[in-house]
This record gives structure tokens, C-alpha cells and sequence, in this order.
């Protein structure tokens, strides 16, 4: 293996020759993969691999050699791959070259999986959650410029990449901020603030940010953080009971009721007293019943029965 190893660095096509020669397919075959993933120039090894049938064409992709032509030319690599019959091994293939791709010419790379169209549906968003590693803000415009279903979920995958700073996430989040009201944005919003918020200190800064957006936040928006914030510290996060919008209070009330109740669903019943009467006491009460239920079931059915609204779900008492 070694001295095979160093003679196809330094003279591929003779190692491969030679190795060919042998007649053993046992030793053959390992010795083969070998000179592949020895081959130093991916020019010279594309167009030989160029040349062969669709099964030595498959081992030799598998052996490595894919990785290393992807990252100098992933065009031509992606062409090698195509060549192959569809099926779940060119579709894995794809994506590896996709990885290659998206990291020396997104853009190039996204028109490549684009120009596949229906071959391969889901190679666009691999691209884009491959550019959002390093660039968020980029993999959202990315995502921006495909059609639907794929750009749903490619700026899915724009907004659950890595954030490298306060900066990037109010960046990227005004640029969600800024998207037509539905579930569509509701749930990128909820998916950006509650990976963002969820690291050690950014609860509080998070926050913030979205107290100072107000209205222009769907108020599905804060329950996630409210939760979030709650489990750290239920006695601040009922500070911001009067300061949240309006209708995100149902949502905040219950959030810092259930973490009061997961330390003492008792303490939890007497704190959410004080809010009898407020429209969002209702929604709190039914959540801290279930709660309630496993210690003490008659106390969680008389607050059940004093529930006078169901829930945005359809529930009731």
C-alpha cells in the first residue's frame, strides 16, 4: 500500500496500470482505491475518470476522489456524478459536491441546483444551509430567489445556522421582521429568536430587541422566549408581564405560571390568582391544571372550573 501510495503521487496513470495488471481482485481492488485517493492533480484525475463505465466509475467517486476534484472544480464534479443512473447513491453524491460547491460559488452553485429542477428538489436548501455555516444574512438572500416550496425551506435553514453576533441576528431577524405577516414568517421568527436566546446570556438582550420592535412582532413571536426566560427566572419574567404586547400577554402569563409550578405548583396557583379576571388568566389557568393534576386533582378541577374561555386551540375546561 505504501509504495503504491508514493508512486501515485508522483506518476498516477503507471501506479494504475501496474495495479490493473494484478490478478488477485482482493488485492487489487484496496490497491486501486489507493492510487485514487493518492492522485494529486484533479484535473488529470477527472478526465480519467471521465472515461470509465458507470460501476468503476461509482467505486472509484466512493474511494475519495470525489472530495478532492469537488473542491477544484465542482462543476465538472457534479457532472461526473450526473453521468451516473439516479437512484440514492448520485443522490448522496450530489450532495457532497453540493458542500464543495456552496463553499467556493454559492451563487454559482445554487444556479447549478436550480438548473436540475425536479431531479433533484432538495439540493437548492442544502446549498443554502451550506452557505448559512458561515454567512446567514447571505443564505437568506439565498433563499430568497427560490420558489416555493424550497425557499420556505431554505430560509428555514438560513435562520437555524450559526450567528456569530448580536449584530448578525438583528440584521438577519429585521430581515424576517420585514416579510409579509403569516405562519411562514411566525415560524422563522420563532425558530431565529429561540436559537438565539437559548445561548448562555442572550436571553436578556434578546428580549429587549423585541420589546423595542412592539407591534411589528407577530405575539406568537414571544411566547417561545417568554418560556425561555421564565425557566431562568420566573420573578423577572413576571416583571414583564405590563410590557409585552397586548396579545402576547395569554402566552407570557402561562409561561411564567408553568415555571413557577414546575418549582411548586401550589406557589404557581397562589401567583396566578392575582391575575383573576385578566383575559389572559384564562389560558395560564388551564396550562397550571395539568400541572396541578398530578399532585393535588380536585384543586386543578376547581380551577378548571373557573375558566370561562377556551384557548386559542379549541380547548376548553
Amino acid at each position: 500500500m505504501l509504495v503504491i501510495g508514493r508512486w501515485a503521487v508522483e506518476a498516477p496513470s503507471d501506479a494504475l496500470a501496474a495495479v490493473d495488471g494484478i490478478e488477485d481482485a482482493e488485492l487489487r481492488s484496496p490497491l486501486r482505491a489507493t492510487v485514487l485517493r493518492s492522485w494529486r492533480d484533479p484535473e488529470t484525475l477527472a478526465t480519467y475518470l471521465a472515461t470509465l463505465g458507470v460501476a468503476e466509475r461509482r467505486e472509484a467517486l466512493a474511494s475519495g476522489a470525489l472530495d478532492r476534484i469537488a473542491q477544484a472544480d465542482p462543476a465538472r464534479a457534479a457532472q461526473l456524478v450526473l453521468d451516473l443512473p439516479p437512484g440514492d447513491e448520485r443522490r448522496r453524491l450530489l450532495w457532497q459536491v453540493s458542500n464543495s460547491y456552496a463553499q467556493r460559488d454559492p451563487d454559482a452553485a445554487l444556479a447549478w441546483a436550480r438548473s436540475l429542477g425536479a431531479l433533484e428538489p432538495d439540493l437548492a436548501v442544502n446549498i443554502v444551509r451550506g452557505v448559512a455555516v458561515r454567512d446567514p444574512l447571505r443564505a437568506f438572500g439565498l433563499a430568497d430567489s427560490l420558489d416555493e416550496p424550497g425557499r420556505t425551506q431554505a430560509r428555514l435553514a438560513a435562520v437555524s445556522g450559526p450567528i456569530a453576533d448580536q449584530r448578525q441576528f438583528s440584521a438577519l431577524a429585521s430581515r424576517v421582521v420585514a416579510m409579509p405577516d403569516g405562519q411562514n414568517k411566525t415560524a422563522l421568527l420563532g425558530s431565529l429568536i429561540g436559537s438565539w436566546a437559548n445561548r448562555p446570556g442572550n436571553a436578556e438582550p434578546t428580549l429587549q430587541w423585541m420589546l423595542a420592535q412592539g407591534a411589528a412582532l407577530p405575539a406568537e413571536s414571544f411566547e417561545r422566549i417568554g418560556y425561555l426566560y421564565a425557566q431562568a427566572s420566573p420573578e423577572a419574567a413576571a416583571a414583564y408581564l405590563d410590557r409585552v404586547p397586548q396579545g402576547a400577554r395569554p402566552a407570557w402569563l402561562s409561561a411564567v405560571t408553568v415555571a413557577y409550578g414546575n418549582r411548586d405548583p401550589e406557589a404557581a396557583a397562589a401567583f396566578l390568582e392575582r391575575y383573576r379576571g385578566d383575559p389572559a388568566f384564562d389560558r395560564a389557568a388551564i396550562t397550571l391544571s395539568q400541572q396541578l393534576a398530578a399532585t393535588d386533582p380536585p384543586r386543578a378541577a376547581q380551577l378548571l372550573a373557573s375558566v370561562r374561555t377556551r384557548g386559542t386551540d379549541g380547548a376548553g375546561p
